[in-house]
């Protein structure tokens, strides 16, 4: 994976995905972009958001909202792939599974993620809630180029002031902005389901520092179970990015949220469901 770009509106932005620039300065190209039983969420063993979407405070609506009434991806989401991407493209599909709408990701030896841009109003935005199962999943080693592979996530892209980065990151991440525009991201969260890890290990991945994954499924969660979220952007970035962090900073602002799953690297399967995404300021 070198570098990735996403096509919005018909225009050519730098997305998230160039981070990987960042490490080498390789060559990057342009693609056009547009890939059991279970439990229901209160008995699931996860971190359960009792409030839920009832509690009235959902900064983004849009983000829940992926595909529309004809099971089209809304305009508010983007694809985004590798550059020149020849291997399979993970697939995102409208599913009705145990009568709830839910997003279908399967990814057989595939990689993709789908964008949403953070308006100005949620850019502060503490909380991020969401379902989700996972049936199927690589059992790769996040530590390695090799086994980079996660079967479902959910990412946070964040505008993280330049001058917290060590100074060759914020050397590479210039170089990149100059190539691709500023809206590439200073630093990404991701939280990954990942059968090969315990849930709370944070994971720095090995193409780029710029990008931290925290499992928050892990061995111990069932497959094919149902799992509520409901985590707290500003602590797990503080925590993931603790290196970086200094007392008194303030959060960053949220730019973009993905949904993703790939399984390109190992040469895998995988498959989950996700649904009832949620952003919310407190």
């Amino acid at each position: 994976m070198t570098c990735l770009m996403s096509r919005l509106g018909g225009r050519c932005t730098a997305w998230l995905w160039a981070l990987p620039l960042a490490v080498g300065l390789s060559a990057c190209a342009v693609p056009d972009g547009p890939r059991g039983a279970a439990q229901s969420p209160a008995e699931s063993r996860g971190s359960v958001d009792r409030a839920g979407a009832a509690s009235g405070d959902d900064v983004l609506p849009s983000l829940s909202m992926v595909f529309d009434d004809t099971n089209q991806l809304r305009e508010a989401w983007r694809p985004v792939l590798l550059p020149r991407q020849t291997k399979p493209v993970t697939t995102f599909t409208a599913f009705r599974l145990e009568g709830q709408k839910v997003i279908k990701v399967r990814s057989t030896r595939a990689f993709g993620q789908l964008a949403h841009r953070v308006p100005a109003q949620a850019k502060q935005s503490r909380h991020l809630r969401w379902h989700w199962r996972l049936d199927l999943s690589p059992h790769g080693d996040l530590r390695t180029r090799e086994g980079d592979d996660v079967a479902l996530k959910v990412c946070a892209a964040f505008d993280w002031p330049l001058d917290r980065l060590p100074a060759l990151d914020r050397i590479r991440l210039d170089a990149a902005r100059s190539l691709f525009g500023d809206d590439i991201p200073s630093a990404a969260l991701c939280y990954g389901w990942h059968p090969k890890f315990a849930a709370g290990t944070v994971i720095v991945s090995p193409y780029t520092r710029r990008l931290r994954t925290v499992v928050v499924q892990g061995s111990e969660a069932s497959l094919g179970a149902w799992y509520a979220q409901r985590r707290d952007l500003h602590a797990d970035f503080e925590r993931a990015f603790a290196d970086e962090w200094k007392s008194g900073d303030m959060p960053p602002a949220l730019l973009d949220v993905l949904i993703g799953g790939d399984a390109d690297n190992t040469g895998a399967e995988g498959l989950g469901y996700l649904r009832g995404l949620m952003l919310s300021l407190r």
